[in-house]
């Protein structure tokens, strides 16, 4: 009997601008309970995506030609640490690897730039990301209460990783 060889999928990144502002916009609503995020409209979405921000850069995760997850990394006129400020999969294509790509994609983007941490906040009920986060060798520097996008006071942790020279 042949035996099969599972094909891993192809992913890319591609900076997102105005034009892809309806993924976006589509990724974040579906991830947003989870984000504890409020309503953006599209017109806000394509009014972020078009500032030309030396301090952030924001990326589509695409599988394939098909995007499938947003990705910002910010703090990027820092000296010493980058964060990943957002990313969200979309819904359907969680729990295949993208979340681990795009932390890989990030590491690299911000080492390459200089940076020797990266680091990252969620909320203590978002278990997915933790889980996602601790895979990928980062360690819980804080555990504090923080005021999420919807305004409400919630636990939450920051994870960080200190990149290391290859």
């Amino acid at each position: 009997m042949k035996e099969l060889k599972c094909i891993q999928p192809s992913y890319s990144l591609i900076p997102a601008a105005e034009e892809e502002a309806v993924f976006v916009m589509m990724f974040y609503r579906q991830n947003r309970e989870r984000l504890h995020g409020t309503l953006i409209s599209l017109e806000e979405w394509k009014n972020v995506l078009s500032l030309d921000d030396e301090d952030e850069r924001n990326f589509l995760v695409c599988r394939g030609c098909l995007p499938v997850a947003w990705l910002r990394i910010n703090g990027l006129l820092n000296k010493d640490m980058a964060w990943i400020s957002m990313l969200v999969v979309s819904d359907k294509h969680q729990r295949q690897g993208i979340g681990s790509y795009a932390i890989d994609f990030s590491e690299k983007f911000v080492k390459e730039k200089g940076f020797s941490k990266i680091g990252i906040h969620t909320t203590d009920d978002n278990i997915p990301a933790q889980n996602l986060y601790r895979k990928c060798g980062y360690t819980i520097t804080e555990y504090s209460n923080t005021t999420t996008g919807d305004g409400i006071k919630r636990m939450g942790y920051t994870f960080v990783k200190t990149l290391k020279n290859v």
